[in-house]
């Protein structure tokens, strides 16, 4: 994102934004956005100075469940080697803590 003239943010476009040496756009594109988290807000002995990270991905072409299986496993998990996962389709939207209250319980388990 960048600030214009007139201080209105705006993305950029995927032109924009890749090696000018590409000269088309691949078809299969993951875009991915992470943060990174130390306090959940919690009084909780389990979350305290734990940091975890939360990646966010959109696929630019939706080819079905199958193939968002196949990139969360092969292309990021294993790379990241997260300890823990979990995927959300669009849509979801987790209670309030929920997240953090399974983590504490996947932890629990190791």
């Amino acid at each position: 994102m960048y600030e214009d003239r007139d201080g209105v943010w705006k993305m950029k476009t995927m032109e924009d934004l890749m090696d000018k040496s590409v000269k088309k756009i691949p078809k299969n594109i993951l875009h991915l956005f992470q943060v990174c988290t130390w306090d959940f807000g919690l009084d909780d002995e389990t979350l305290k100075g734990r940091r975890i990270n939360f990646i966010f991905a959109i696929k630019q072409r939706n080819d079905g469940k199958i193939n968002s299986h196949k990139w969360f496993f092969q292309g990021i998990c294993k790379y990241l080697k997260p300890e823990f996962t979990l995927m959300l389709d669009i849509g979801t939207r987790a209670d309030d803590y929920a997240i953090a209250k399974l983590y504490k319980y996947m932890s629990a388990q190791v």
